[in-house]
């Protein structure tokens, strides 16, 4: 899959409401390189934005919505390990 990495729909953020943690958003960055989609998992404090916890890096997928697929999941899993 050839991707041009001026597509000026990239980066991209997408912050996910985390009901558990009304306080807190997930934010998903996402940005086109030369090898395909990479994203950032991170938790954000909703007020600011400050970085809360750096979840994961994902590299090299095909698509920005199996980007954005893994990206929640891989939220989803973290949530629950930490969870009581």
């Amino acid at each position: 899959m050839a991707f041009d990495i001026r597509n000026p729909e990239f980066p991209r953020e997408i912050l996910v409401p985390l009901e558990s943690h009304p306080h807190l958003l997930g934010r998903l960055t996402l940005n086109l390189v030369h090898d395909g989609v990479t994203v950032e998992v991170e938790i954000v404090q909703k007020e600011g934005r400050k970085i809360w916890a750096m979840v994961d890096r994902i590299y090299g997928i095909d698509s920005d919505h199996e980007a954005m697929d893994l990206a929640v999941q891989k939220l989803s899993d973290y949530l629950a390990r930490k969870s009581p």
